[in-house]
């Protein structure tokens, strides 16, 4: 299951005299990412680099972005992008601002101190699991109507609906892990027609 953050979070990490500035942000769209990078350019334009990762969660699947900003290639941007994906966080943006404090800290060391202090703040970040949903659509002929308006008000389930000539449409809009369980309850009514879009 993926996860999102919630809320953004920052911290401030000193690595042999560098600072290390990590900023977490929940995100839905590249324009917000976009805004973001550009108010951490304007507010840290005297930084040395500023180093970004996020993955999204679309229709299409995963969108995954990092940049090294400069560092040494894959030093910087692919280990905040692993501390994302480890903790199958989507939706969600890491910036890491690096003012440089005249030690050079190998590849090596750049990689354990952005992915590191991007994890580290990642744990404490809180989270929530996303829950997918389905939209169930439930083409009812009249003489069924109070039936399938029975199974509503049994299970409690919030749904639109359209009357039509022939019937009514009632539309709803649940988790995929329910949709099997309150489909099979509409099983004992064969003029029922149910989709799953």
């Amino acid at each position: 299951m993926y996860r999102e953050v919630v809320e953004s979070t920052s911290s401030l990490e000193k690595i042999k005299n560098s600072k290390f500035l990590v900023f977490v942000h929940p995100v839905r769209n590249l324009k917000e990412v976009e805004v973001l990078i550009e108010q951490y350019k304007a507010e840290h334009h005297k930084a040395n680099h500023i180093v970004r990762a996020y993955r999204m969660l679309t229709t299409q699947g995963i969108i995954a972005y990092n940049t090294d900003d400069g560092e040494p290639g894959r030093s910087s941007g692919p280990p905040i992008e692993a501390a994302l994906e480890g903790r199958n966080l989507v939706n969600t943006l890491v910036v890491v601002v690096r003012y440089f404090g005249g030690i050079k800290l190998g590849v090596g060391g750049l990689i354990r101190a952005y992915g590191g202090s991007a994890a580290r703040l990642l744990d404490r970040t809180k989270t929530r699991e996303i829950i997918k949903h389905s939209i169930v659509q439930i083409h009812t002929p009249h003489r069924n109507y109070s039936d399938v308006m029975f199974i509503m008000e049994q299970t409690g389930l919030k749904f639109e609906q359209e009357y039509s000539l022939d019937g009514a449409v009632i539309r709803l809009n649940l988790p995929e892990k329910d949709v099997p369980e309150i489909c099979s309850r509409f099983n004992p009514f064969p003029d029922i027609i149910i989709k799953v879009l």
